[in-house]
């Protein structure tokens, strides 16, 4: 490398070259948090500004070159970095790990029997985003389990929607920060690969938490 011409290299045309090198590495790395959900992971506002700054303060240290202003350029693109990655984990898909603690948390009423608690979907939402139903046996029918979740959800701090008609059930939707949730109660479940009527005063009660992405009530 010519170091006299480094040296004389105007402060503009750094920045020009640090940011056209700076295009693909942000691409790049904007990519790999998408296809891995790293950033959406527990502790992601963590994670996520830990994996950009180190190829970020690379970037402004020889993108700059041996010149004044160095080390600020460097600082700089260092602290964008932060920015970037805490950015990107508050707007990352929320992950299974965090899902799941999520529900762990869930204060429902003791008297749902969970019968079976499953993750699903990916952070690439492919198909579906990553989600996790836990579905419960309760004990009412489905009309007189309305209020009830409604109020419980309430005071989990959700914000709730009203009930609507579901197919053959009924479904709520609502959402507490960037967590959505939707419930759906039913007097019937599949067991054994065909729908089942349960017996009067049981009902099936379905919940599912995802990632909150402003759907109306």
């Amino acid at each position: 490398m010519n170091t006299t011409f480094e040296t004389t290299l105007p402060a503009y045309k750094r920045a020009i070259r640090i940011a056209a090198l700076g295009m693909p590495l942000v691409s790049g790395l904007f990519f790999l948090f998408v296809l891995t959900g790293i950033n959406g992971l527990r502790g992601g506002w963590l994670w996520a500004p830990l994996i950009v700054v180190p190829p970020v303060a690379v970037l402004g240290w020889f993108g700059w070159g041996p010149a004044r202003g160095r080390a600020v350029a460097t600082s700089v693109l260092v602290l964008a970095g932060i920015a970037f990655g805490v950015w990107l984990s508050q707007e990352a898909i929320i992950s299974h790990g965090r899902l799941k603690a999520e529900f762990d948390s869930l204060a429902m009423p003791r008297s749902f029997e969970v019968v079976s608690d499953e993750p699903g979907g990916v952070p690439m939402c492919f198909d579906v985003c990553t989600n996790h139903t836990r579905t419960f046996l309760a004990s009412g029918s489905p009309e007189q389990l309305q209020a009830r979740i409604s109020q419980a959800l309430r005071e989990e701090r959700f914000v709730v929607g009203a009930w609507k008609p579901y197919y053959r059930d009924a479904i709520v939707r609502g959402h507490r920060g960037r967590l959505g949730l939707s419930v759906v109660v039913a007097d019937w479940m599949f067991q054994d690969g065909r729908n089942t009527q349960l017996p009067p005063g049981q009902t099936r009660v379905t919940v599912t938490l995802n990632t909150y992405s402003g759907n109306p009530l």
